[in-house]
């Protein structure tokens, strides 16, 4: 059996039934209460965002003694090696509200080669290049537009079929594409002094003292001049930042599921939407790599899973998600949640952001 993880934080994307709300009102469900003095082993169960218990596959420990809740009915004591594990499938671990674009190997067959190790895009008849190298590539979610972070003799850039030619200050951490295909986030860190000149260095030529004096030059010029600067870019040109390397993950800055063109960015315990500061919270309040962000159409209103609750911008709260997913229904966005209450009760939650 696998390591068994007592934690209760988890999140996955999955379905729950439509539910008619009106603004702000919290809906709960007790769907399952499991017994005094039991812990949910998440890294075994499979808890779906649903309106039922025979949407639950939950193992809990209790002592050394390991139970199972399915379709509501609870079983056991069993030992470890009892345990009946259950594969929940990908959907289960995957974050749920950040948006990513599909490619298709297809997608990556407009790139082709030159004999002098050169990199070309063909898109739609046309030719763009060649780079010295194709870093990064977003195609529109129809197929009508393309994104590109190249290298091309020592300079890093943005290109793209509709003829964008943006120079960057190092190469490209991370390339997004909003849903509409209108909206892009590139995440750029800036290229040091010595990182610039290596560029121009020929390795093939240095002796091994040589390298080594290198490297410890290198070393000592990184401690002097901190931590990275990452800079984000989007559509228009505009440029945010300088932002902590250390507060950037391929999560954030991002596109979420429910908010169209507009983008998050958590840094420093602050949620930034559209890079403009909205709310400061405490360390104790989120976690600086949360990727469980969720935003409405017009970027107004948004809710936040938190440590021990969902945080949401007309200051309400809601008890803190095992899993969360989120429905639009006309022109609104229901957020659903399932929450462990009590320290016993397996509560299916939902309000409109």
């Amino acid at each position: 059996m696998k390591k068994m993880v007592l934690t209760v934080w988890v999140a996955a994307c999955c379905c729950l039934p439509n539910l008619v709300l009106s603004q702000g009102a919290l809906s709960k469900k007790v769907l399952l209460s499991i017994q005094p003095g039991e812990s949910i082993v998440t890294s075994e169960s499979c808890i779906d965002v649903g309106y039922s218990a025979d949407q639950l596959f939950v193992v809990t420990r209790k002592g050394d003694q390991f139970f199972i809740y399915e379709g509501g009915v609870r079983k056991g004591p069993f030992n470890s090696k009892m345990v009946r594990m259950k594969n929940c499938g990908e959907r289960h671990n995957a974050s749920c509200s950040v948006y990513t674009t599909e490619q298709s190997a297809a997608s990556f067959e407009i790139i082709s080669y030159s004999e002098q190790g050169g990199m070309t895009i063909n898109f739609k008849g046309k030719k763009y290049g060649p780079y010295t190298m194709v870093m990064a590539l977003q195609v529109a979610k129809d197929g009508s537009s393309f994104l590109a972070a190249v290298t091309d003799d020592g300079e890093h850039r943005l290109v793209s079929s509709g003829g964008l030619s943006q120079p960057l200050p190092g190469q490209v951490s991370y390339l997004h594409m909003s849903s509409s295909g209108r909206q892009y986030l590139a995440v750029s860190q800036e290229t040091g002094a010595m990182e610039a000149e290596m560029a121009n260095i020929d390795f093939s030529k240095l002796t091994q003292e040589q390298l080594v004096a290198m490297a410890q030059k290198m070393a000592a010029q990184q401690e002097q001049a901190g931590q990275p600067k990452v800079f984000v870019f989007t559509a228009g040109g505009k440029k945010f930042g300088p932002y902590p390397a250390s507060d950037i993950y391929e999560s954030s800055p991002a596109f979420c599921r429910t908010g169209g063109d507009n983008w998050y960015m958590v840094s420093d315990n602050t949620l930034y939407i559209n890079g403009v500061k909205v709310k400061q919270y405490a360390y104790d309040q989120i976690s600086f790599s949360t990727g469980d962000v969720w935003l409405t159409p017009d970027g107004k209103r948004y809710a936040i899973a938190g440590y021990d609750k969902i945080l949401f911008s007309d200051g309400s709260s809601g008890p803190a998600p095992l899993k969360t997913d989120c429905e639009m229904k006309d022109g609104k966005v229901i957020l659903k949640w399932i929450s462990l209450e009590n320290g016993k009760d397996i509560v299916a939650c939902s309000r409109e952001i």
